[in-house]
């Protein structure tokens, strides 16, 4: 086991990780490692699984935040990084339909402030 090098010349070191045997790990220890990792690797795709099932009402949350707190650029650029991100069209229709009715909203908020304005000249 050489080191890593430049055009496979060794370096006159060795990269170990937490199963290598020169730290004294067994092979019982490799095969629970191994389990571990995998275990770990199958938590993750069910998390992402779970998370991938609610990611147009999160996307939808989160730029409806932004509206109630006043920043309707910053909830309009999370509709669309969302339209942009989301691979279900599932999802894709929830953020789009949220998307045009705070488009709408927008749009009547200022018709009615030019309503104000003309019946006040």
């Amino acid at each position: 086991k050489g080191g890593i090098g430049v055009d496979g010349q060794g370096l006159g070191f060795q990269v170990f990780d937490r199963s290598s045997s020169a730290f004294g790990a067994t092979e019982d220890d490799n095969d629970r490692t191994q389990q571990q990792q995998q275990q770990q690797n199958t938590d993750t795709r069910v998390i992402n699984h779970r998370l991938g099932e609610m990611e147009g009402t999160l996307w939808t949350r989160l730029a409806e935040y932004h509206v109630r707190a006043g920043d309707f650029e910053l909830a309009r650029s999370v509709y669309e990084e969302a339209l942009d991100a989301i691979t279900r069209v599932r999802d894709f229709s929830l953020v789009f339909d949220a998307y045009v009715k705070f488009e709408e909203s927008v749009i009547e908020a200022l018709m009615e402030l030019m309503d104000d304005d003309e019946e006040d000249e």
